[in-house]
């Protein structure tokens, strides 16, 4: 049973966060992300690196993110995610939805990650990433699926039953495509893990 089965639901039964105030937030990917098949910035595999723009008119709100988080996601954000800048702990969520997903379909991806603060002007900061990649295709199609994701929840003031079902599903037809690239066998994706946790290149 796919994840649309388990969570299949009508408007009328669920309708998260009503009262939500939109956001309107945009996150934007600059061209020229390069795949490094060395290590770099601190990182211990891989990795992409390249620039994006958030622009918002507002403090985001993250409660819807963190609701379909604890649906889709099976590792819970973690309690290291400190910062006074709502924009760097919106981009947290980012990189934490773009590497959990690729781990869950036994794709190697390491915990650490760069971000730093380029440019900042009104309405609108530029950063540059540094995440964790295994192959660039895999990667690049899960950032663009978390981006495009996180655009659609920052601009809306809840989700029904029917948005449930199109993300469920679109995730569903995302992990498809990543299949691909996972590791074969059982225990190949235990020895990188093992070697991350205990900072073994």
């Amino acid at each position: 049973m796919g994840l649309a089965e388990n969570i299949k639901v009508t408007p009328e039964k669920v309708s998260l966060l009503p009262n939500k105030p939109v956001t309107q937030a945009t996150l934007r990917l600059l061209d020229n992300w390069i795949f490094h098949p060395g290590m770099g910035y601190g990182l211990q595999q891989s990795f992409i690196s390249g620039k994006i723009i958030v622009a918002m008119q507002q403090e985001p709100d993250f409660r819807l993110i963190d609701k379909l988080m604890e649906r889709f996601i099976i590792e819970p954000l973690p309690e290291t995610f400190t910062s006074s800048d709502k924009t760097e702990l919106l981009l947290h969520r980012l990189v934490h939805w773009i590497t959990s997903i690729q781990r869950q379909q036994n794709t190697p991806m390491s915990y650490r990650y760069h971000l730093s603060s380029e440019e900042k002007k009104e309405g609108e900061q530029q950063f540059f990433l540094a995440i964790p990649s295994h192959i660039m295709q895999s990667s690049t199609n899960v950032t663009e699926w978390a981006i495009t994701l996180f655009n659609n929840l920052l601009n809306r003031p809840y989700l029904d039953g029917n948005d449930l079902n199109q993300i469920s599903g679109s995730l569903e037809h995302l992990n498809a495509t990543l299949k691909q690239y996972r590791l074969p066998g059982q225990n190949s994706i235990y020895i990188y893990k093992a070697a991350y946790e205990l900072d073994i290149p």
